[in-house]
């Protein structure tokens, strides 16, 4: 069987349909800016129509550079938005509201698929949020680890 790569782009087209007829679709995540909660080549999201969005929504907008991004919304007015990458520790600010493409609705991560209405998501986004001040020490050690049992195999 021949092996499909297909990145952002090339789904831009699908996921705009799915979106504009109110359907939800999975899309593979291949960054490392949602990390810990998203991994590349073992997570993917189920996006949906974009209709409400709050605080701590994981949000998929368009930047007028052209380029995707699928980030934890932190603040929203009634223009522009900001983002922050659970596995990031800059935000990015004064994004338009019109770059909002869609919402995560659920994940999927090593083969079991999360709500993000479920109270143990819920959860893991209370404490990810509280640690922010010490998420530097938290992403390093998170990288590490991953790389020892990379390692190992």
């Amino acid at each position: 069987m021949t092996k499909f790569c297909a990145t952002i782009n090339d789904l831009s087209p699908l996921i705009n349909l799915a979106i504009e007829q109110n359907k939800q679709i999975d899309i593979p995540i291949n960054g490392v800016s949602m990390s810990p909660m998203l991994r590349p080549n073992s997570s993917s999201v189920t996006l949906a129509r974009a209709d409400n969005v709050a605080v701590n929504d994981v949000l998929l907008y368009h930047l007028p550079s052209g380029q995707y991004v699928l980030h934890r919304l932190i603040r929203l007015d009634e223009t522009t938005f900001d983002t922050l990458g659970d596995g990031e520790l800059l935000p990015q600010k004064g994004i338009p509201r019109e770059c909002i493409v869609a919402k995560v609705t659920a994940f999927s991560r090593d083969g079991k698929t999360h709500a993000v209405d479920e109270k143990k998501y819920l959860r893991y986004v209370s404490r990810w949020n509280a640690l922010r001040p010490v998420r530097k020490i938290l992403l390093f050690v998170d990288r590490v680890v991953r790389k020892m049992k990379i390692g190992k195999k």
